[in-house]
């Protein structure tokens, strides 16, 4: 299986242990709408620094069946390999 980490235990991910990829999206930060930042940043006692650039939003449907997103840099290769790791499972992991 492969693994997917996490700096931090995020509330979007319900404490689910696995999920499985379902798509990904290129997009640059500016396209990105606050409420959707908050949601996808937000754990407790802070918010993950999303600044400016390009990103993948990676859509998960997690083993209990709670959807959510994670948003990673947009460095190169990175879109297609994650494009080849659609429909599989993934651990998640907290760093």
């Amino acid at each position: 299986m492969d693994i997917i980490r996490f700096s931090h235990n995020y509330p979007k991910l319900f404490g689910q242990k696995s999920a499985r990829l379902l798509d990904v999206w290129p997009v640059s930060r500016k396209s990105l709408s606050t409420w959707f930042v908050n949601y996808d940043t937000s754990f407790a006692g802070g918010k993950y620094p999303l600044p400016d650039g390009d990103y993948l939003i990676l859509f998960f449907m997690g083993v209990d069946v709670i959807p959510f997103t994670t948003v990673r840099s947009a460095t190169f290769g990175k879109e297609e390999y994650y494009r080849m790791k659609i429909g599989n499972w993934f651990t998640l992991e907290m760093q």
